[in-house]
């Protein structure tokens, strides 16, 4: 590991360490919900790191499918 990845470890800001980030951006992310207190500040987050997951939504069809084709799920409602 990079000294910047072992201190990113220790300080647990492990979304700074470059081995995580380059594994976030490799998975399908699936974020329910996009509310002020939950999902869109998770969503902001996500942005300030370049991910951009899949965004599910009441207008979204077919929520079950798209949960099942997802490497991480994060349920924000």
């Amino acid at each position: 590991r990079s000294d910047r990845s072992e201190r990113a470890q220790r300080e647990g800001m492990f979304w700074q360490d470059p081995e995580h980030k380059s594994w976030l951006h490799k998975q399908h992310i699936v974020l329910i919900g996009k509310g002020p207190t939950g999902g869109g500040p998770i969503l902001a987050h996500f942005k300030t790191l370049d991910i951009k997951p899949t965004l599910i939504d009441s207008k979204t069809k077919d929520p079950h499918k798209v949960m099942k084709e997802a490497d991480i799920v994060i349920s924000a409602v």
